[in-house]
């Protein structure tokens, strides 16, 4: 009798609107668009942070090569047996006693992580027995310091020699490991658009390896990020020629390390 006159009805449901659930939706939506792109870098910092790991891990592992070779890089040669894979790949199995480990030639952000078995290189009687590595190429050595024997007579004339790294006057402003789709570059094309195997291109954030940039190791052992747009080429040494025109130095002859 209370409840009748009092005009209320003991047994309704207190419920949300339309209206109600419609601004909860948005008020979600709009959380997670602005988290979703924050958490989405905060992966992509620690992607990066793992790479130049690697490539720090790697530098390493090539300069105790070269004071265990008469302080010389390695050279890379038709002459020599390529250990049945991919000869621009012999600096890698010239490093592993130095390293002991093949996952830190792969980068966490290459795009193409490819580990079926079709896409491995295997390396036979290597120094450091049977290889086998991910065929997904994350990093490249430098060419310049590195030489690749192309000569079809299987004879050099004269023989090539590998760079000492007395050559080098500025090995902090050198770069010798990088990103790269490609195993060895020669040019800055294959660093500042690291995830294109065909080089070439001007700059394209869309082949960026990790944000706007890469990570790249130097001659002296340390690991810096460089953005695409202090890599790339430089208008004011247009007239300085290959392999002089980029914003970094990639040969020991470059006028910027003597």
């Amino acid at each position: 009798m209370k409840h009748l006159l009092s005009g209320k009805n003991p047994k309704k449901r207190i419920a949300f609107t339309l209206i109600e659930l419609l601004v909860a939706i948005a008020i979600i939506a709009l959380l997670a668009a602005i988290l979703f792109p924050v958490f989405g870098r905060a992966r992509e910092n620690a992607r990066r942070s793992s790479c130049q790991s690697n490539l720090k891990q790697q530098a390493l592992g090539l300069l105790q090569y070269i004071q265990d070779y008469d302080e010389r890089f390695p050279l890379m040669t038709w002459q020599e047996p390529t250990f049945g894979g991919e000869r621009t790949g012999l600096w890698r199995v010239r490093i592993f006693p130095y390293v002991k480990s093949a996952p830190i030639f792969q980068c966490p952000s290459n795009p193409e992580p490819e580990v079926p078995p079709f896409f491995q290189t295997t390396y036979t009687n290597s120094p450091s027995g049977t290889l086998t590595m991910a065929r997904s190429f994350s990093y490249g050595i430098n060419e310049l310091l590195v030489p690749i024997d192309d000569d079809p007579s299987f004879v050099s004339a004269p023989p090539l020699q590998s760079v000492s790294l007395a050559q080098i006057k500025a090995a902090a402003l050198l770069p010798v490991l990088a990103d790269s789709q490609v195993l060895t570059f020669n040019n800055a094309d294959r660093l500042y658009n690291a995830n294109d195997p065909s080089g070439g291109n001007p700059v394209n954030p869309r082949f960026a390896r990790h944000f706007e940039g890469s990570n790249i190791a130097y001659a002296d052992g340390h690991v810096k990020y460089r953005l695409q747009n202090t890599i790339n080429e430089d208008p004011a040494r247009t007239g300085f020629g290959y392999p002089f025109e980029w914003k970094i130095p990639l040969s020991p002859e470059d006028d910027r390390l003597q």
